[in-house]
Order: structure tokens, then sequence, then C-alpha cells
């Protein structure tokens, strides 16, 4: 099997392409996929609870968060980006976790094949 980095740059300005990465993530480890995401720019957004849940769209956002974090993928979400959009880390929703940029480059260097959505 793979061993598979998503990387996503949205969540509420581009919804159908957030939850679509989503689920294409979780859709990747219930094949039996290694899956990991980094969560940047916007898509850090999703790592707050509460925003996945204002996505309105075919692809449940939610559920697919919900299956990756029960699956054991861990939602890395870039301090910077959480940062400057005046998060709190209380926010973060369960399964996801703050990462520094670098550790991008420590996933990478894992083998792991860059998605990016």
């Amino acid at each position: 099997m793979a061993t598979l980095l998503y990387v996503l740059h949205h969540s509420t300005e581009a919804p159908a392409r957030a939850a679509t990465a989503l689920h294409a993530a979780a859709e990747a480890l219930r094949a039996g996929h290694d899956v990991a995401v980094w969560l940047s720019g916007e898509g850090a957004r999703l790592g707050v609870e509460g925003v996945a849940e204002t996505l309105r769209e075919p692809d449940d956002a939610v559920a697919s968060i919900q299956a990756l974090a029960e699956g054991g993928a861990i939602l890395h979400v870039d301090r910077v980006s959480f940062e400057s959009r005046m998060f709190e880390p209380e926010a973060l929703r369960p399964g996801a976790k703050l990462a520094e940029r670098a550790y991008l480059a420590a996933l990478l260097a894992e083998g792991r094949a860059a998605v990016t959505m």
C-alpha cells in the first residue's frame, strides 16, 4: 500500500475543494493506505473544531475528518497559518495537532507521496 500525504490549502473559501480533498484522504485510508494530512493556508481552518461543520457539500467533511481520526491519520495543522488566523491551540479539533513547517519536510522524507488538493 502507498504512504500518502494529502496537502490541503482550502476550507470555507472553497468548500467543494476542501470537502473533496478530505473525502479523498478518508477513502485512501479506508483502502488501506497510510495517510497523513497537512493543513496550510486557508486549509488550517479545518483543524479548528466547528469549521468543517459549516461546509455544505455532497462530500461530508465532518464524516471524512472523523474517519481519518478513527483510522489513526493525524491532521497536521501548519502553525503559522493557524496562528495568523488568530486561533488559539484550544480551538483544535480532536485528531488535529499543530506542526512547524519543517515537519512537512520530515513527512516527505518518510517517503510519502504528496497529494495536493
